[in-house]
């Protein structure tokens, strides 16, 4: 560092920064006013139902190939949401995957944001909150593991076609077989 440039420091007595910096009432000076500008009248958006935002995640977890989703509405049973959706991944990847996915439709989509995030540093359960409902994203083996959707085994549950969503019925026994190149 150059010699020049550095302040000596200065020693002061105790109290004597408070006295050179106290203001002076005489000092200060009123702001002046700026003359008001009428602002156009901005319509807001009519606020959206949870149900309604509710059925666009579910569809974006479909289109984004989720399993097992499932919303349940527990609506009266729960302080913190009205309802709750479950769908799983196949692994960890997909599983950030969906939701970011639903988190970036529902933003662009319907212009809401999710309150919070969590579980994105493992993605084995991705927790997405948006206040009046509570999206949990799972990888498949982590689903079974904690089970919630047993806490509202009683709530009723809402399907994909009460959802809107065109989702052809899977038969139970069907299991899809891997790609095969060879033949």
């Amino acid at each position: 560092m150059a010699q020049g440039r550095r302040r000596a420091h200065q020693h002061r007595p105790a109290g004597s920064f408070l006295e050179d910096a106290a203001i002076k009432p005489a000092a200060i000076k009123p702001a002046a006013s700026k003359p008001a500008v009428s602002q156009p009248a901005v319509s807001q958006p009519a606020a959206l139902e949870p149900l309604d935002l509710v059925k666009a995640a579910a569809g974006v977890a479909w289109d984004s190939k989720a399993e097992d989703i499932v919303v349940i509405d527990v609506t009266g049973r729960v302080s913190y949401a009205d309802f709750v959706m479950v769908c799983s991944g196949q692994h960890t990847r997909h599983a950030l995957a969906i939701a970011d996915r639903i988190a970036a439709a529902l933003k662009q989509d319907q212009g809401v944001s999710p309150r919070g995030v969590e579980g994105k540093d493992t993605g084995r359960w991705v927790l997405v909150d948006y206040g009046d409902f509570v999206v949990h994203v799972f990888e498949r083996t982590q689903r079974g593991y904690y089970d919630i959707d047993s806490l509202w085994a009683d709530a009723p549950r809402l399907n994909l076609e009460q959802l809107g969503i065109d989702a052809p019925q899977v038969d139970a026994g069907f299991a899809p077989q891997p790609f095969s190149t060879t033949g």
